[in-house]
This record gives C-alpha cells, structure tokens and sequence, in this order.
C-alpha cells in the first residue's frame, strides 16, 4: 500500500510557536485515496482514533459512530486549484496526548440523515492526520458543527 501522505510528514518544518500553526494551502493528505480506502473498506470502523477529548465530545453530541463519520468524510470534495472544494488549509494539531499532529482541515454543509452533501445541512468541521509512515489509520482530531 502506498502511503496516502502528498507530503512526507518527516521534511515538515516543525512547530515551533503555537500562534503560527499553519502548515500550508495545500493539502498534506491525498483525499482522493483516503476517500477509495474508505468506500473498499481498507478503512473500516476500527482504524479511526480519535486523538482529543473534544472530538470525542462532539462525536458523542450528534451522536455519531465512527460508520457517520467515515461517510461524512467520504463526501468531502478534495482540493482543487480552480473551482469549488472543502479544503481549508493544513496545520499542526494537538492531540490529547499532548503530541503535534499534521492536518488538513475541510468544511463540508452535510445532511446526517441522507448522509450527503447539503446546502441546507450541518456545517461540518473535519481536521484529521494519519499515522507517520502513512498506514491505514486515521487519527481525529477535530469534528464540530
């Protein structure tokens, strides 16, 4: 399996003052594979972790199973230079463990009934990384409305 990361985590300039979190414009993680592991079941229920107590907080309020919020992601629209996407930039997170974690961000209006895209639905915050070397787990960090 390649690694779904579009930048090597190891050649990010480490953080070094919590005000200037901002990595980037672009995304550090290629959705469009994270979205075909997701739909072939690569990642499945049990290869979500959710890295801060306040995802999990939020998680419990809608409520959501780990299936609604791999859906929810499964409908994000990836990055594209011109034209219409959810992408909101990549910045340094911290998890709950008090470990820095390199995200990408997106915004998605999203129906939790149908389970798709709305413009009259939820508006959705996602941050979310990947282990370092890239294997098929995804670590939550941020999920609110």
């Amino acid at each position: 399996m390649t690694s779904l990361w579009l930048v090597d985590p190891a050649t990010l300039a480490p953080l070094v003052d919590r005000k200037r979190r901002k990595i980037g414009h672009k995304p550090l993680i290629d959705l469009i594979g994270l979205k075909a592991a997701i739909k072939s079941g690569e990642i499945g229920d049990d290869d979500v972790v959710v890295a801060t107590r306040d995802c999990a907080k939020d998680l419990a309020k809608f409520p959501w199973t780990m299936r609604n919020l791999l859906d929810c992601l499964g409908c994000l629209k990836p990055f594209q230079s011109k034209g219409f996407h959810d992408f909101k930039g990549s910045e340094w997170c911290e998890g709950s463990d008090c470990r820095w974690y390199p995200c990408d961000a997106y915004v998605i209006r999203y129906d939790e009934g149908q389970r798709c895209r709305s413009g009259n639905g939820l508006e959705i915050y996602l941050k979310f990384s990947l282990t370092k070397h890239g294997e098929l787990e995804l670590i939550m960090i941020s999920c609110h409305v």
